[in-house]
Order: C-alpha cells, then structure tokens, then sequence
C-alpha cells in the first residue's frame, strides 16, 4: 500500500517528472505510493526512489508512458523494457534519460499540507513508542516507514512525522498517519 494521500489533490497540484536511469541500474522500482527525490547522474532533473535520510520530493500517484497515464502499469524499473518490444507502453531504449519517449510518475508534491497513511516495515509498537507521535525514516525501497528509526518529538527531525499508528481494530497494525516534513 505504501503511502496513501487522505484527501483528493486537484489535478493542476499534480507534477511530472521523467524517471532516471538509474532506478533500473540500481535495481529500484518506482512504484504508485513511493516516495521520490531528484536523481540521476551529474543532474537533478530526473527522479528515483527517495534515500533513507534524504528530503522528499512527492508521492508516485501513476506511471506515464508516451505521455498517458498507463492504468494498468502500477510500477516500473528503469526503462522498463521488460514489458517487451510488442506492449504499445514499451520502452526499448535502454536509456529513459535520452529517450523521445521516456516513462514518467505524476506525484504529489512533499509541500502540499496533505496528510498520508503509511506503512511501517514492522507492526507499530515493536520498536517502543513507534505507535505514538515521532520521527521516521523511510525504508530501503521508499515504499514504507521504517519502523525502527523511530525518533521522539525532542530527537532527531527524520523525513515523516507520525501522528500515531491507525487505531482502527479492522486496519493494518502496520501503519501510522502523519506528514512529511523534510521536503523539497
């Protein structure tokens, strides 16, 4: 589930941006609900997975390819040539970064006052006080929380301030609500 915004965001508050080589040479995926930061080699201009520390540039909300929004297509690894050359949202070249056509996200950018639900990589509670207010890191992978870094409100400010995990008896004990607050 990774991330998941609790309000509708407006269209024109949605950005793009192509995805970087590099998420398909480090073996990441970008995938809907991912967290993003600029990336790519010797140049910003491109995204890739967010790092564990890093400011957070947006929430992947859907994959683009040849300019549509695939809705079908949920995640993606570099160029995505796996897909094969017969998919009409193939993407043959094995450079993203130079391609007429590259594979992009739409996300939400990391400044909009929007609260998220987000999955933590241990049921909350595990690591003492991760259940309640604090700081958290992203995982490796930047598709969830990770639930070890905990840090207290008077610590160390990490990439997600956690209201608390979701007291719901019926949801995942495995998430807790919040925003983030180191941004781009």
């Amino acid at each position: 589930m990774s991330f998941i915004a609790q309000k509708e965001v407006p269209t024109h508050n949605l950005r793009r941006a192509t995805i970087a080589n590099a998420v398909g040479a480090s073996a990441l995926t970008i995938a809907n609900g991912v967290a993003l930061q600029p990336g790519a080699t010797g140049h910003n201009k491109f995204v890739t997975v967010s790092g564990t520390s890093n400011s957070v540039l947006g929430v992947v909300t859907s994959i683009e390819a040849t300019g549509k929004v695939v809705t079908e297509v949920t995640s993606v690894v570099g160029t995505n040539s796996a897909l094969g050359s017969n998919n009409p949202y193939a993407n043959v070249y094995n450079d993203n970064e130079t391609n007429a056509n590259p594979w992009k996200v739409v996300y939400i950018p990391s400044n909009l006052p929007i609260d998220y639900v987000a999955d933590t990589s241990a049921a909350t509670g595990t690591t003492t006080n991760s259940g309640g207010l604090g700081w958290f890191n992203l995982a490796s992978g930047a598709a969830k929380l990770d639930e070890t870094s905990i840090a207290l409100f008077s610590g160390t400010q990490g990439q997600f301030w956690s209201y608390g995990a979701i007291t719901d008896p019926i949801s995942n004990t495995s998430q807790v609500t919040g925003h983030w607050s180191k941004i781009l």
